[in-house]
């Protein structure tokens, strides 16, 4: 009956958390509570850490960071469920402070595999683990992260620090095995493009030139703008200066670069580009696509 009760507790507890952290998480935000306004009980959570939680989320907003871990000292050194909370919520507050001694201790010891922020907890010791030099540490938490919580929103993020770790040591094999994962995946935005300078860095660096190609070729379809800082067409470039986009790219790589183009205003160098497709090879969405390019070419 107790272990049921305690599950209970555990859960009701852990469906809580996140609501807990919202100060953290919005930590910048100018509001302050006022001590005076009653706060609202939590089942699970006994009033007195409710009142805790609340005055050391007010400090950590006011960058009192020292106070904040005073507020929570009474909790951690408890036991039962709202112990390890305020540990875990220690650990948080301390990667937040920039104490990331502190952050990777407290958050080590955190585990809660059945929490509902064990992939935050992964994710962020993974980041104080690797500022402590603590490379295996940091590669194993986000391993498990990547590994145990496939439908996580932080899983984007971990892909790209994980291969930029398994760099850090030179392990390029294990780097680009996570580069092949994060591209079947679809890692797009700042991710994606940070995961192809990687793998453009990776290639150049281990003289892999299949590896080097195929992230220009990315780049230059996903990330124009990266591509052009980095120079990676100069790779395609023929004798004569001229840049055959039809033999770099395949027709949904230049159909994804000229749509990157216009709605980069480049609408010229889009038109460029799909103008160098044979008419052959012309279908609907390069058309669709040419007409937001105006002028036509003539003939």
């Amino acid at each position: 009956m107790r272990s049921q009760k305690s599950r209970h507790a555990r859960r009701v507890f852990t469906t809580a958390a996140p609501i807990l952290l919202v100060p953290l998480l919005l930590g910048s935000a100018s509001q302050t509570i006022r001590r005076s306004l009653p706060i609202q009980a939590v089942p699970g959570i006994s009033d007195r850490a409710s009142l805790l939680y609340a005055d050391a989320a007010a400090a950590i907003r006011s960058k009192d960071c020292a106070n904040a871990f005073k507020i929570l000292a009474p909790l951690t050194g408890s036991k039962g469920p709202e112990a390890a909370f305020s540990q875990l919520l220690t650990g948080f507050y301390a990667h937040a402070c920039e104490q990331v001694a502190l952050a990777e201790e407290r958050l080590y010891t955190a585990a809660d595999p059945d929490g509902n922020l064990e992939d935050w907890r992964l994710y962020i010791l993974s980041d104080a683990a690797a500022a402590q030099g603590h490379l295996l540490v940091a590669q194993n938490a986000l391993a498990r992260l990547i590994g145990d919580y496939p439908a996580s929103v932080l899983r984007p993020r971990a892909l790209l620090k994980a291969v930029s770790l398994a760099w850090q040591r030179s392990d390029a094999p294990r780097a680009l095995e996570l580069i092949g994962e994060a591209r079947r995946e679809g890692l797009a935005g700042d991710e994606g493009s940070q995961l192809e300078r990687l793998a453009w860095e990776i290639g150049s660096q281990t003289g892999d030139g299949e590896v080097r190609r195929e992230a220009a070729r990315r780049l230059l379809s996903g990330w124009p703008l990266v591509a052009a800082e980095l120079q990676v067409a100069e790779i395609f470039r023929g004798a004569d200066g001229s840049l055959d986009w039809p033999a770099i790219l395949a027709p949904q790589q230049i159909a994804q670069r000229a749509r990157q183009l216009i709605d980069l205003r480049l609408e010229p160098n889009a038109a460029a580009m799909l103008d160098s497709v044979p008419p052959a090879e012309r279908d609907l969405r390069w058309t669709l696509l040419r007409a937001e390019t105006h002028p036509w070419p003539s003939g």
